[in-house]
């Protein structure tokens, strides 16, 4: 099974044909009807051979994008046991980030979308501590007053 490139109209950058937006610019890699219902015609130089792949091809998986997938991992693991939301936020943009881009060039998601929910996970047990932060302390406020409201001698006397 071979691979054909396709080229963004828009800014140049070299896409698989599966994708729907460009790699780069982010704009739809689809064509439009035309008003007789034929397809537009493709510039013959915007499709390459299968073979032919551009040194610095936006095809493979860039050292940005990897470094967002497991950027957003790490987040989510520290959100859940030891930040809550400090590191589930920055998580949340990068598990985000490496998604749309893997979308994009027509890779896998798994690995960003299990960073989605890792973080997600952090941000439910934060606010599920933070409530019952709260309610433990709306219990002891409601328990009573101090210990000397019941007269109990200090160590001065009585």
């Amino acid at each position: 099974m071979s691979i054909s490139i396709v080229q963004c109209p828009h800014c140049q950058t070299q896409n698989i044909s599966t994708a729907q937006f460009c790699g780069s610019c982010g704009k739809s890699l689809t064509f439009q009807v035309g008003p007789n219902g034929a397809l537009p015609q493709q510039p013959q130089a915007a499709i390459a051979s299968p073979n032919h792949q551009p040194p610095h091809s936006s095809l493979s998986l860039s050292g940005s994008d990897a470094w967002h997938e497991k950027a957003g991992l790490v987040c989510g693991v520290l959100s859940i046991f030891l930040c809550g939301v400090i590191a589930a936020i920055p998580g949340l943009y990068f598990s985000w980030s490496a998604m749309t881009q893997a979308k994009a060039q027509g890779r896998s998601t798994s690995l960003s979308t299990i960073g989605l929910a890792v973080n997600g996970v952090g941000i439910l047990l934060t606010c599920l501590a933070i409530g019952f932060m709260l309610i433990m302390m709306l219990m002891a406020g409601m328990a009573g007053g101090s210990e000397m409201e019941y007269g109990q001698p200090g160590p001065w006397g009585p």
